[in-house]
Protein backbone atom coordinates (compact mmCIF):
# COMPACT_ATOMS: atom_id res chain seq x y z
CA UNK A 1 0.00 0.00 0.00
CA UNK A 2 2.85 2.36 0.78
CA UNK A 3 4.21 1.83 -2.73
CA UNK A 4 0.83 2.61 -4.26
CA UNK A 5 0.53 5.79 -2.19
CA UNK A 6 4.01 6.95 -3.15
CA UNK A 7 3.69 6.01 -6.82
CA UNK A 8 0.36 7.61 -7.66
CA UNK A 9 -0.28 11.24 -6.68
CA UNK A 10 -4.04 10.67 -7.04
CA UNK A 11 -3.94 8.01 -4.33
CA UNK A 12 -1.76 10.21 -2.13
CA UNK A 13 -4.27 13.05 -2.39
CA UNK A 14 -7.07 10.71 -1.28
CA UNK A 15 -5.08 9.35 1.68
CA UNK A 16 -6.30 10.61 5.05
CA UNK A 17 -2.87 11.10 6.62
CA UNK A 18 -1.29 12.58 3.48
CA UNK A 19 1.34 10.85 1.44
CA UNK A 20 4.13 10.66 4.03
CA UNK A 21 1.82 9.89 6.96
CA UNK A 22 -0.03 7.15 5.12
CA UNK A 23 3.24 5.58 4.02
CA UNK A 24 4.47 5.68 7.62
CA UNK A 25 1.27 4.01 8.86
CA UNK A 26 1.59 1.26 6.23
CA UNK A 27 5.28 0.60 6.93
CA UNK A 28 4.88 0.62 10.72
CA UNK A 29 1.92 -1.75 10.46
CA UNK A 30 3.99 -4.02 8.22
CA UNK A 31 6.89 -4.09 10.67
CA UNK A 32 4.59 -4.77 13.63
CA UNK A 33 2.87 -7.59 11.76
CA UNK A 34 6.20 -9.19 10.87
CA UNK A 35 7.39 -9.03 14.48
CA UNK A 36 4.03 -10.36 15.69
CA UNK A 37 4.10 -13.30 13.30
CA UNK A 38 7.66 -14.18 14.29
CA UNK A 39 6.81 -14.03 18.01
CA UNK A 40 3.70 -16.14 17.50
CA UNK A 41 5.60 -18.66 15.38
CA UNK A 42 8.56 -18.99 17.71
CA UNK A 43 6.37 -19.03 20.79
CA UNK A 44 7.97 -16.18 22.69
CA UNK A 45 7.01 -16.74 26.33
CA UNK A 46 7.07 -13.27 27.91
CA UNK A 47 3.43 -12.34 28.32
CA UNK A 48 4.12 -8.63 28.78
CA UNK A 49 5.89 -8.36 25.44
CA UNK A 50 3.13 -10.30 23.71
CA UNK A 51 0.44 -8.08 25.26
CA UNK A 52 2.30 -4.90 24.38
CA UNK A 53 2.78 -6.00 20.79
CA UNK A 54 -0.89 -7.03 20.58
CA UNK A 55 -1.94 -3.54 21.71
CA UNK A 56 0.40 -1.94 19.17
CA UNK A 57 -1.05 -4.18 16.46
CA UNK A 58 -4.58 -3.14 17.39
CA UNK A 59 -3.60 0.52 17.26
CA UNK A 60 -2.05 -0.07 13.83
CA UNK A 61 -5.24 -1.85 12.75
CA UNK A 62 -7.26 1.17 13.87
CA UNK A 63 -5.03 3.52 11.89
CA UNK A 64 -5.37 1.27 8.84
CA UNK A 65 -9.15 1.33 9.30
CA UNK A 66 -9.09 5.14 9.33
CA UNK A 67 -7.02 5.08 6.14
CA UNK A 68 -9.55 2.68 4.61
CA UNK A 69 -12.45 4.93 5.54
CA UNK A 70 -10.69 7.85 3.89
CA UNK A 71 -10.43 5.90 0.64
CA UNK A 72 -14.09 4.87 0.91
CA UNK A 73 -15.28 8.42 1.51
CA UNK A 74 -13.25 9.65 -1.46
CA UNK A 75 -15.11 7.13 -3.59
CA UNK A 76 -12.69 6.88 -6.48
CA UNK A 77 -10.32 4.47 -4.74
CA UNK A 78 -12.67 1.77 -3.44
CA UNK A 79 -10.23 -0.93 -4.57
CA UNK A 80 -7.53 0.52 -2.36
CA UNK A 81 -10.06 0.64 0.49
CA UNK A 82 -10.70 -3.09 0.13
CA UNK A 83 -6.97 -3.84 0.28
CA UNK A 84 -6.47 -1.68 3.36
CA UNK A 85 -9.56 -3.22 5.01
CA UNK A 86 -8.05 -6.68 4.55
CA UNK A 87 -4.78 -5.45 6.06
CA UNK A 88 -6.60 -3.95 9.05
CA UNK A 89 -8.50 -7.17 9.77
CA UNK A 90 -5.38 -9.32 9.38
CA UNK A 91 -3.39 -7.00 11.66
CA UNK A 92 -6.06 -7.17 14.37
CA UNK A 93 -6.25 -10.96 14.00
CA UNK A 94 -2.50 -11.33 14.52
CA UNK A 95 -2.80 -9.22 17.67
CA UNK A 96 -5.57 -11.50 18.89
CA UNK A 97 -3.44 -14.54 18.07
CA UNK A 98 -0.61 -13.21 20.23
CA UNK A 99 -2.95 -13.08 23.24
CA UNK A 100 -4.81 -16.35 22.68
CA UNK A 101 -2.05 -18.66 21.61
CA UNK A 102 -0.13 -20.04 24.57
CA UNK A 103 3.62 -19.73 24.43
CA UNK A 104 5.54 -22.97 24.05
Amino acid sequence: MALVISSFPEVASAAVFGSAGSQAVAFIALLLVLVGVVLAWVGFSRAGVRRSLAVLLWIAAGLLAVLMLGFLVDGSWAGAAVLVAHSAVATAAIGWLLLRRPAR
